[in-house]
């Protein structure tokens, strides 16, 4: 397994799992810069009012110096002899304070990076609001790729969470494997499924430590047929609500064919030369769905080829516009 976890949208005909993905990271990105803009806002706030205690002692000191001229007629308000009154604010004074607040390059302190976004700590949160997120879709993922072999296996609950955990991890691993490949632009398909294939053996290992004999040679039988399984799931769901004429026999036959090219489209893009990148994942699946399209010619009636005709396009353009 996977040749699916691998992918940013993650996958398949999950248009409207792609949308979900891109509006959970708009508004993450949106809740930094709120943060961002906050911690701006406030130093600015305490710098007002940094400058109007200045301004108020200045004034305080310039009222006492004329009620002092008015007193003692000519007499310079500069031989005032400092213990009869609170000294006027000096430029010393001034500057040292504007200093403090607003520095000679017009750069407030303190709020460079919350207004350019590159607080760390802000950076921080935000990276770990991302990676939880993430971390419970892949979650959310092996649940349904592996919900008939824990069914099977009856695991005690903390057994079955220490698996779903390495899991995930491991899933984990394949994205990270398949964003960096994505990100150098140059990395064939077949060198990340060699990294997977590595990953899958530590996975083993792993569980090897938690579940018996039987139960470990339950999981290796399993594992040919999890990318299926979770195709056949996210499938249901997406014809579901993007093509809910299909009738509930046609919409198990057309889940069933799909996850079928799937299979074997995706195997095929990973043991080959092409390079990794997002656009070629998806025109590995879109081969997969067209594929599947043209059997169905033989399998659907025309109205309910319509429906499944339907829905690839809509997957289609789901795929063109993660590309623009």
């Amino acid at each position: 397994m996977t040749r699916f976890v691998s992918l940013v949208g993650w996958i398949v005909a999950a248009a409207t799992i792609a949308i979900a993905v891109t509006l959970n990271m708009r508004v993450t990105r949106l809740e930094g810069e709120i943060e961002h803009l906050q911690a701006a806002l406030e130093v600015r706030e305490r710098q007002v009012e940094e400058l109007a205690d200045v301004a108020e002692t200045e004034t305080a000191s310039l009222d006492q110096a004329a009620q002092r001229d008015e007193h003692d007629g000519s007499e310079p308000v500069a031989e005032t002899a400092p213990s009869e009154a609170a000294p006027p604010a000096t430029d010393a004074n001034v500057d040292e304070s504007s200093t403090e607040t607003e520095p000679a390059n017009g750069e407030v302190p303190g709020t460079a990076d919350a207004e350019t976004g590159e607080d760390a700590d802000a950076g921080g949160t935000q990276q770990a609001r991302q990676e939880k997120v993430a971390n419970a879709q892949l979650d959310m993922l092996m649940g349904m790729a592996y919900a008939r072999l824990f069914a099977e296996l009856n695991l005690p609950a903390d057994v079955e969470n220490q698996v779903r955990d390495l899991l995930v991890k491991r899933a984990s691993e394949a994205r990270g494997a398949v964003l960096a490949a994505m990100a150098e632009g140059e990395t064939p398909a077949k060198k990340v499924t060699e990294q997977d294939d590595e990953a899958k053996k530590r996975l083993r290992e792993a569980l090897g430590r938690i579940l018996n004999a039987e139960e470990l040679a339950a999981w290796e039988s399993y594992e040919e047929y999890a990318d299926h399984y979770l195709y056949q799931n996210l499938l249901d769901g997406q014809l579901s609500m993007l093509a809910p004429g299909l009738s509930a026999d046609n919409r198990q036959v057309t889940k069933d064919v799909f996850a079928e090219e799937l299979v074997l489209h995706l195997d095929a893009f990973g043991e080959s030369d092409t390079v990794y990148t997002l656009d070629n994942f998806n025109a590995a699946q879109s081969a997969a769905l067209h594929q599947g399209l043209a059997r169905l010619t033989d399998v659907l009636d025309a109205e309910q080829y319509a429906h499944a005709e339907a829905f690839v396009q809509q997957c289609d353009a789901m795929f063109g516009a993660m590309s623009e």
